[in-house]
């Protein structure tokens, strides 16, 4: 995407630890790509070094489903000259950052820390009720009580 910093005016890079919007900017020839803006809209972002780690937060259920993937995924980005910037999943897919755009996807630079999943512990005490598939993929068996740790 930096390389695409040229044909995006007032363009500015995305910083680390900085939020966005998943969205098609305009270049400076008048056609749409997709990249990030900053999340009152003002600013484009135009910006992401190769390999930088951001994570995808609301992912809607419709992608979720077709793709495999959560509502918050921490990706890789993949710039390619001369192609549409791709982001690639811990299952090693990689998919084109315009599959995003109009989704209303947020994106931080880094990984937040609500893309860490909760790793879940047996406890006496009644604390909150977890599906039955969640406690069968930590191993929990069914009747106990669980805690977010």
């Amino acid at each position: 995407m930096c390389g695409a910093s040229k044909e995006v005016k007032d363009a500015i890079e995305a910083a680390k630890g900085g939020t966005y919007d998943v969205a098609m900017i305009r270049t400076v020839h008048g056609f749409d790509i997709p990249g990030f803006r900053t999340t009152d809209g003002t600013r484009q972002c135009a910006c992401v070094q190769h390999g930088t780690t951001i994570t995808l937060i609301g992912i809607p259920a419709t992608l979720q489903k077709k793709l495999g993937i959560g509502q918050i995924e921490v990706v890789k980005f993949i710039e390619r000259s001369h192609e549409i910037d791709r982001v690639e999943f811990k299952n090693g897919q990689q998919r084109s950052l315009g599959r995003f755009a109009h989704h209303r996807i947020t994106v931080f630079v880094g990984v937040k820390e609500a893309a860490k999943p909760a790793r879940l512990k047996v406890t006496e005490e009644p604390t909150m009720r977890v599906h039955a598939g969640v406690l069968a993929a930590q191993g929990v068996a069914a009747g106990h009580r669980v805690a977010a740790s």
